[in-house]
């Protein structure tokens, strides 16, 4: 044995169980001897050992052994080879591996289930939205996403939109001008039923938002102020070129009877003009409205029936044949319940002003 071997982490002692091999073996304080199966105990001459024993010096399996005593067994090698180092080392490495592999099972199958809950949650939002119970489904994904929510946090939203306690904020352009379009052909109650079924804007954020600048309504007698700055709104974007003449057209629309607050100038719409010269229309505090209930209770005042809509419609050359743009401007609204003239007074559109022929 090589020095500092020991022998019995170097002799591959599974040898002798697979093989039938013509020694034994001896080991006496680290030193291993071999001693042939033939061995008469007879020594020759000066010689430490019989001729038997000398003959397995050059056995082709002891040769192999001490070869691989000093050179080391190869890994792939059969067990029976490998010496009770080796067998130990290639255990070690084993329980590494198996060490490694099922910590990466472990991880995997983790990995796996999270995937198969993200899945079920996938199909959970799919059945919420099936389901149409929801408004504006698309508003609340774009809100949830601009927060960097994932599926769990959007069936959340869900939960909480189906419970009536989350609405999404924010309007998209689609939107917006759908309810401008309701609002302008179906009038405020079709925009509101618009609002509560569809989820679309409201009246007042559509009016917010409306392309068009609302007319200032008077709430008592007109004025040349109220009349000019109308006029001036409506035809803000109108091309008066080459335009002589307008014909103004008087219409009446009936309307509930109550009253209403405009934001646009603070004051209190829905009283009769003609009745409702000596009451203070300008809403300034809770004793204006008492004091309205109470001229209104006494019949010294009334609610308004009606609301006379004043219309100027371009009688111009060019717009004179069938299929040209002729357009006509809503100029004046005014809550009433007569018919009292209230202005004979001519607009010059070329000009922007009042001719003074009132």
């Amino acid at each position: 044995m090589p020095s500092g071997v020991n022998p019995y982490a170097a002799y591959p002692f599974m040898l002798h169980q697979q093989f039938q091999l013509p020694w034994n073996i001896q080991i006496i304080n680290t030193r291993l001897t071999l001693h042939s199966v033939h061995c008469r105990g007879d020594i020759v001459d000066d010689s430490e050992s019989c001729r038997e024993c000398e003959k397995l010096l050059t056995n082709n399996v002891v040769e192999g052994i001490r070869d691989r005593i000093e050179t080391g067994v190869h890994e792939n090698s059969p067990l029976a080879y490998q010496c009770i180092a080796g067998l130990i080392e290639l255990v070690r490495r084993k329980n590494e591996q198996l060490q490694i592999l099922r910590l990466t099972k472990h991880t995997v199958s983790r990995r796996l289930a999270t995937h198969a809950r993200t899945i079920d949650e996938y199909k959970k939002f799919v059945m919420a939205l099936g389901e149409g119970k929801i408004q504006r489904v698309d508003a609340l994904i774009r809100a949830g996403l601009g927060r960097g929510a994932g599926v769990r946090g959007l069936l959340q939203l869900l939960d909480r939109a189906n419970q009536g306690l989350y609405k999404p904020k924010g309007f998209a352009e689609e939107e917006m001008l759908r309810s401008i379009l309701f609002l302008q052909l179906g009038g405020s109650r079709v925009a509101s039923l618009a609002h509560r079924t569809l989820g679309l804007p409201g009246v007042s954020t559509v009016r917010q938002n409306s392309l068009v600048t609302p007319l200032i309504a008077s709430a008592g007698t007109l004025t040349k102020a109220q009349i000019q700055r109308n006029i001036q709104l409506a035809f803000e974007n109108a091309d008066v070129t080459g335009s002589y003449g307008y014909v103004l057209m008087i219409d009446e629309i009936a309307i509930e009877q109550r009253t209403r607050w405009d934001p646009t100038n603070n004051s209190i719409l829905g009283v009769c003009r003609e009745h409702s010269a000596h009451i203070n229309l300008d809403f300034c505090s809770i004793n204006d409205v008492k004091i309205l209930f109470r001229e209104i209770l006494e019949g010294k005042s009334h609610y308004a029936k009606e609301v006379r809509e004043l219309i100027l419609m371009d009688r111009s050359v060019n717009n004179s044949f069938p299929g040209n743009n002729i357009f006509h401007r809503n100029i004046i609204q005014q809550s009433t319940c007569c018919w009292i003239p209230t202005f004979y007074c001519i607009w010059d559109l070329q000009a922007r002003g009042w001719r003074d022929t009132c």
